[in-house]
Parts: C-alpha cells; sequence; structure tokens
C-alpha cells in the first residue's frame, strides 16, 4: 500500500510538472506571438520596426522576452500626421539602433513586471535639409520594475500582460509600484566625437497603498549632473521647431550648466473628496524640491495636515523657500524676455484676441524696450528667503479656536520681514483677537526699493494700454508716507531701521 501511494505521488508531481512546463512554454509563444503580432501592425503600410530575434526565458519562475537589436527606421512626420498633427510638418527621418536589448520580464507568483535596456543607441536624424548623427555610451542597464494589484487571482494566468493593456483609469489606479533607475549616459555627435549632452544616475519613484477610501501615495524623483552643450543646444532646437514649425525656440537649456534636481512628495488622504466634505483626513509632505544649476539654486518645501479628533480639528501649513541667483541668471533674463516677446509675433500666439493688439502696434524690439525695465534683478537681492508656519487647534469648522504663528518671514540679504504671534476665535465673535510681533530690517530701503520696481511695472503696462503711468505711484510723498506711517507703528523706542 505504502509503495502504490508513493508510485502515485510521484506520477502526480510528474504530471504537475509536465503541466507547469507546458503552461511556461505556451505562455511564452503566446507573449511572443503578441509582440510579433504589435510589431507587424506597426509595420503593415512602411516599415518601421525590424530586428535580430524574439527570444524567450526565465524557465521555471519568471517569463523574460527579450527584442535583440531593434531597429527603426522611417518618417516620423508620416506617423505624427496619422495620429493627427498638423500637417505643415517638415520632412522628417529617424533612424536609431539599440545595440543591445530591450527585455520584457514578468515573475509567475505576482504582477511584478520588469523592464530591462541593455546596449547603446545609435542614431542618424533628418529634419529638412539637417541631419545629426549620433551616439550614445551608457555606463549600465536602465532598469524599470512595476507592480500592479492582482486582477483575477492567485489561480489565473501566471503571465498576465493583458493587465498593461487595461484601460488608462485602471491601470493607473491598480499600480503599486514604479520605480526606474538609470545609471547615467554620454550622447556624442558621431562623426566629431563633440559631446552633446549627458546625464548621471537618474531615478523615479512612485508607490501607492490605499486603505480603505484613503490613499498613500509617494514621488520620488532625481536626476544628477543632466547637461546640454552649446552643439546640443543645436540639436534640441531644430527638433522643437520640427515639432511646432514657426514657433521661435528659446530653450537656452546650455546656460545652465550641470543641472540637479531632486524631489520627494507624499500624500496620505482621500481618494475621493467628495466623501469627506470641507474637513478630510490629510498630511501632505513636500519635504523636499531642491535645484541646482550654475544660474540659481532653489530649496522647497511644504506641509499640510489636517485631522479631527473628539470633535476638533488640527491643522498645519508650513512652507520654506530658498533661493540664490547668479549674475548669469540676470544676464539671461532678458534672452528670455526676448525669445517670449518673439513667440508673440509667430503662429498661434499672434492670433489672440488680447495679444493682436500690441503685436500690431508695437515691432518685437519697441516692445522689449517696453518690458524690460520691468524685469526684475535677482542676484542683488542675495540670499532669498520665505517662509511661513502656522498651527490651528479647535472646532472642525473653524468658529472658535486657538491659532499660532511660529514663523513667517520674507527676506533678502539686504532687508527682510519676519513675524510671529497667536490668535484666538471665540464662537460667535466676528474676528479673532491677536497678538503678532513684527521685526522688519531696513525697512526704509525696503519701501525704496518696492515702490521703485512697482512705477517701473506700472509704466510698462499703462505704455501697453496706451495710458499715461499713474502719479502717485512716481509721487515721493508715497514713499514718505509709508515711511511715517512705519515709524509710527514701530514707536520711538525701536523705530524701523534705516
Amino acid at each position: 500500500m505504502r509503495k502504490v501511494l508513493l508510485i502515485s505521488l510521484s506520477v502526480c508531481l510528474a504530471v504537475m510538472a509536465a503541466g507547469y512546463v507546458i503552461v511556461w512554454y505556451t505562455q511564452a509563444a503566446q507573449v511572443r506571438h503578441g509582440i510579433e503580432k504589435a510589431i507587424a501592425s506597426l509595420n503593415a503600410k512602411q516599415t518601421y520596426l525590424t530586428y535580430d530575434a524574439i527570444e524567450t526565458s526565465g524557465f521555471p519562475s519568471s517569463l523574460y522576452v527579450s527584442l535583440v537589436r531593434p531597429h527603426f527606421n522611417g518618417r516620423i512626420d508620416t506617423l505624427l500626421k496619422n495620429a493627427g498633427m498638423a500637417a505643415s510638418l517638415p520632412e522628417w527621418t529617424e533612424d536609431a539602433l539599440l545595440s543591445g536589448r530591450i527585455v520584457l520580464g514578468i515573475n509567475a507568483l505576482s504582477d511584478h513586471y520588469s523592464l530591462r535596456l541593455s546596449g547603446n543607441w545609435q542614431h542618424n536624424g533628418k529634419i529638412g535639409e539637417q541631419s545629426f548623427t549620433m551616439a550614445e555610451e551608457t555606463s549600465g542597464d536602465t532598469v524599470c520594475t512595476l507592480e500592479i494589484q492582482r486582477h483575477n487571482g492567485f489561480f489565473s494566468s501566471p503571465w498576465n500582460f493583458q493587465a498593461l493593456t487595461a484601460d488608462g483609469k485602471t491601470f493607473f489606479n491598480d499600480i503599486r509600484l514604479l520605480d526606474c533607475q538609470t545609471p547615467g549616459n554620454t550622447v556624442v555627435d558621431a562623426a566629431t566625437h563633440e559631446k552633446l549632452m549627458s546625464g548621471g544616475p537618474a531615478r523615479f519613484y512612485i508607490s501607492s497603498a490605499p486603505q480603505g477610501e484613503l490613499e498613500n501615495i509617494r514621488v520620488y524623483g532625481q536626476s544628477t549632473d543632466a547637461e546640454i552643450t552649446t552643439s546640443g543646444e543645436k540639436v534640441i532646437a531644430a527638433y522643437a521647431q520640427a515639432l511646432a514649425p514657426g514657433q521661435p525656440y528659446s530653450g537656452h537649456f546650455s546656460a545652465y550648466g550641470k543641472q540637479n534636481l531632486e524631489i520627494d512628495f507624499a500624500y496620505a488622504g482621500p481618494s475621493d473628496w467628495k466623501k469627506f466634505g470641507s474637513n478630510p483626513p490629510l498630511d501632505i509632505n513636500l519635504s523636499k524640491l531642491n535645484v541646482a544649476n550654475q544660474l540659481y539654486n532653489s530649496n522647497i518645501t511644504f506641509y499640510l495636515s489636517n485631522a479631527t479628533k473628539d470633535n476638533a480639528r488640527s491643522a498645519r501649513l508650513a512652507f520654506r523657500l530658498l533661493a540664490d541667483f547668479s549674475e548669469q541668471y540676470d544676464a539671461l533674463m532678458p534672452d528670455l524676455l526676448r525669445g517670449f516677446i518673439q513667440q508673440l509675433y509667430t503662429g498661434r500666439n499672434a492670433q489672440l484676441p488680447n495679444i493682436q493688439p500690441i503685436t500690431q502696434k508695437y515691432t518685437p524690439e519697441q516692445l522689449y524696450s517696453i518690458l524690460s525695465p520691468a524685469v526684475p534683478n535677482f542676484h542683488s537681492l542675495g540670499r532669498l528667503t520665505e517662509a511661513f508656519d502656522a498651527t490651528y487647534q479647535g472646532a472642525p469648522d473653524l468658529s472658535a479656536g486657538d491659532v499660532n504663528l511660529s514663523g513667517l518671514e520674507f527676506s533678502t540679504a539686504s532687508y527682510g520681514i519676519t513675524a510671529s504671534g497667536n490668535g484666538r476665535q471665540a464662537q460667535g465673535n466676528p474676528m479673532p483677537e491677536a497678538h503678532v510681533t513684527v521685526l522688519c530690517s531696513n525697512c526704509l530701503r525696503l519701501v525704496d526699493d518696492v515702490l521703485g520696481y512697482t512705477a517701473r511695472m506700472d509704466k510698462a503696462m499703462a505704455s501697453l494700454n496706451s495710458q499715461p503711468a499713474s502719479p502717485a505711484i512716481t509721487d515721493p510723498r508715497l514713499a514718505d508716507g509709508v515711511k511715517n506711517f512705519l515709524k509710527a507703528l514701530a514707536g520711538p523706542a525701536k523705530g524701523v531701521g534705516n
């Protein structure tokens, strides 16, 4: 009897193993056929995409499908026109070869997808009479991981690639993790070997964890040492003008030098705000938004929370901005203004009802002479700081409670305003009682600079509207009146600086 049981168990295991092998190879064949069918559909009217081979691997726990040495060659303008874009696109041909492979994979026991791109791109492009030959050098593979919730249960098809082709809303709602990482690359002119653009390691990460009617989302992104050279700028300008014929290009990316970006954002709150009305549980945290390049550096944080417990609301709002601007930034501002003005005179912008009276009355150079005095000089301000931090404890409808302003700041290297204090809103009172302390450093100079810039802005707007500038803004008595008012508020003991 025991021998019979062992034989039966062995036969059962053998049958299961054979069945699993059949399932794996059947799925592999179906996926391969699906990719071949999609490529055939793309090549129906013209051969755009070719490849050396489609390979499957990963048995027994995963299924990987590799597209070996994909090669795209065809008319981009034809593809875009077929997709509904304007018919005014120039003749545009692209020839791109990946000396490597694109690998799509999925784990058998979870909806855990992966995409790996290995190798270097070789690229030839021709837009009108302009030709570009580029070569990419990477320091490793680009890898993306995607996790989505399983739709059909554990006993559904173990390799459910159909989940990737779900409608956009369903697909977005089902994402649990997307993580893409690239080691960095350099793109050069294949003929001269001159660098066009480069970048260091980069990452983009987003996770989603629903909990009933609430959602927890985190987004993280980082890009290091991204750089576009002046030669690369010319290539980008050519492609930008191909996509938007007649529109001038004014990106000036090469002026920024090496750029570094990092963002970290988290959201915990309702997936449907309508169900929670005006008092939802909420936690929004932008803990990091850092941008650094040779023109400016900025660091931004933001926090907003709201919670209700025992019929009482607790809320906080806080943000902080630190920014430094270089002399190169102020030197670039006139070029950016010229580019913006040039765009007003071309393409669809020139047909806008609010723009036509201006573009018909002034030439681009005349308009520049009107607006340029209103361009601020940020470098002269030094470190710019903007900050706010306040909390509320009280009734859910805000009818009664305590407010604490722990920090308010607007300052530069030359002057600034800081404030702190607290207030109380009593039930039935129209206005809260508040005690706030304000400190203004070099306030008199601040008044002169603010009114001076306001006067330049008012003159520019008046010229555009064919009206005289407001005499009240340029009247010296206005500045004197504001200064005297601030001195009276400060009192004779403390003053307001000079």
